[in-house]
C-alpha cells in the first residue's frame, strides 16, 4: 500500500505539474485575456498529445487525428448557432474543384454580386470550408457580396502544388465564367488567413504573370505566411525560444505540404537548409529591417540557415523555397498586384513576414493597407463574433467588411 501510495503521488505530482506548464504558457503581457489564450493552448497542446499517444497505439493516422481534434476543439467549440441567418449556401464545382457559394439573401436571383473568392487557413494540412461557414457567412451578409470559399485539397493526401492548382483553377473559373452563377467576373477580390494568406498572395503573382484573366481587383492577406527560407525573424525567433515544440511543428507541418523524407524534415528542424545562393536572396528580399523597431526584441540578432553540407536534399529545398508559389516574398517582381489589405497580429510567430510582405509591395508601386493588431494572436478572425472574449476579432472583421465594400463597389 505504501509503494502504491509513493507511486501515486508520484504520477500525480507529474500530472498536476505538466498540466501547469501547459495552462501556464509563457504569453506577454500586452495581449488580450491571455488566460483565455492559455486555455486555447492547454487544448491544443492536450489534443497533441492524444494525438501522439493515439497514433502510436494504431488507432488512426496522425494527420487525421490532428484534424479531428482542431475541428473539435478550435472551431466547432465557438461555431454560433445561427452564423446562416440571411445567407444562402450552395456547394458546386468550378472546373473540378468544390466550392461552396455564400449570398445574402437579400439579394435577387437575377442579381450579379460582387465576389470574394477565399482560401481557408489551417497549416495546407487542417480544416476545410464548412470551418469557416460563420466567417464566410458574415462577410456575404455585411458586404452584401457572393463569398466564394475554394475546398482546395489537403496535404499530405494532396501535396505542393496540388492545394494551389485548385485554387487558381476556381479563382479563374470564377474570372472567367462568373457570371453563370451570378458572380460579377470584374469585380472580384481574393483573400486568405494563414496558409489561405499565402495561396492568395500566390494566386495574384501567378494570375499577373500568366495573363490568361482579367486579375482581382482586390486581395485581402490575413496573418498569411509569405516566406520559408528563414526561420529566424524577431517573432519567430522569440517564439521558437519559448515554446521547445515549435521548430518540431513547423517541420510536421511543411514537411506534409511538400512531402518531404525523413532527411529534410530533419534539415528543416535543425535550420541547416539553404544553399548559399538562396541565403543571399533571402537577406535581400526577406529584409529584417523593414519590420519597426519597436517591435524587434532587445539582443536580436538573425541567424544563418546555410547547410553545412549542400546535399541533393539541401538542393531540393532550396528549390522548393525559392518557388514563388510557396514564398510570395521571394520573387524579384512585385509589382502590378490587386490593391491589398493586409492584417498582422502581434503574438504570430509569422507576423514580420506579413509586415515585411505589405512594405515590399508598396515599394512596389501598389496600393496597401497595412493593420497591427499589437494585442492579438495568430487565428483570432474565427472569434470574429465574441467582442466579449477577444476585442481584436470584431475590429479585425470590420476591417475585412470595410475594405472589400470600398475596394468592390
Amino acid at each position: 500500500m505504501a509503494v502504491c501510495g509513493k507511486t501515486c503521488l508520484i504520477v500525480s505530482s507529474v500530472i498536476v505539474f505538466g498540466l501547469g506548464y501547459m495552462f501556464y504558457t509563457p504569453l506577454p503581457d500586452y495581449l488580450e485575456q491571455p488566460w483565455e489564450l492559455r486555455k486555447l493552448n492547454a487544448k491544443m497542446m492536450v489534443g497533441g498529445i492524444i494525438t501522439e499517444i493515439s497514433h502510436g497505439l494504431g488507432f488512426d493516422d496522425r494527420v487525421n487525428l490532428m484534424r479531428k481534434w482542431t475541428y473539435k476543439w478550435a472551431i466547432d467549440a465557438i461555431r454560433p448557432s445561427d452564423w446562416m441567418k440571411g445567407v444562402s449556401v450552395t456547394d458546386m464545382k468550378f472546373d473540378g474543384v468544390p466550392v461552396r457559394i455564400y449570398k445574402p439573401t437579400t439579394s435577387q436571383n437575377d442579381d450579379v454580386l460582387p465576389t470574394f473568392v477565399y482560401y481557408h487557413g489551417g497549416g495546407w494540412v487542417l480544416l476545410d470550408v464548412e470551418s469557416y461557414d460563420p466567417v464566410m457567412a458574415h462577410i456575404a451578409r455585411e458586404v452584401n457580396i457572393a463569398v466564394v470559399s475554394v475546398e482546395y485539397g489537403l496535404a499530405p493526401e494532396h501535396p505542393f502544388p496540388e492545394g494551389f492548382d485548385d485554387c487558381v483553377k476556381a479563382t479563374e473559373h470564377v474570372l472567367q465564367h462568373g457570371g453563370k452563377y451570378g458572380l460579377d467576373s470584374k469585380r472580384v477580390a481574393v483573400g486568405g488567413d494563414s496558409a489561405g494568406g499565402n495561396l492568395a498572395a500566390a494566386v495574384t503573382i501567378y494570375l499577373r504573370d500568366q495573363k490568361s484573366v482579367t486579375p482581382p481587383k482586390a486581395q485581402v492577406l490575413i496573418y498569411g505566411a509569405f516566406q520559408f527560407c528563414t526561420q529566424s525573424l524577431p517573432m519567430a525567433t522569440l517564439r521558437n525560444e519559448l515554446e521547445s515544440f515549435a521548430k518540431e511543428r513547423h517541420a510536421f507541418i511543411v514537411g506534409s505540404w511538400w512531402n518531404l523524407n525523413k532527411q529534410e524534415r530533419e534539415l528543416l528542424k535543425t535550420g541547416k537548409f539553404t544553399t548559399p545562393q538562396l541565403a543571399s536572396k533571402c537577406k535581400r528580399l526577406v529584409d529584417v529591417k523593414m519590420v519597426p523597431e519597436s517591435l524587434i526584441q532587445d539582443g536580436y540578432s538573425p541567424q544563418d540557415h546555410v547547410a553545412h553540407h549542400v546535399s541533393d536534399d539541401v538542393k531540393r529545398l532550396s528549390r522548393l523555397v525559392s518557388d514563388p508559389r510557396i514564398s510570395p516574398l521571394l520573387a524579384d517582381d512585385l509589382g502590378k498586384l490587386p490593391t491589398a489589405l493586409v492584417l498582422t497580429v502581434q503574438w504570430d510567430h509569422i507576423r514580420d513576414e506579413g509586415i515585411i510582405y505589405g512594405k515590399r509591395l508598396q515599394q512596389a508601386g501598389n496600393k496597401v493597407t497595412w493593420q497591427h493588431f499589437p494585442k492579438s494572436f495568430h487565428g483570432v478572425l474565427n472569434w470574429f463574433h465574441d467582442d466579449d472574449l477577444f476585442e481584436s476579432g470584431p475590429k479585425l472583421m470590420n476591417s475585412i467588411v470595410e475594405f472589400l465594400k470600398q475596394n468592390l463597389k
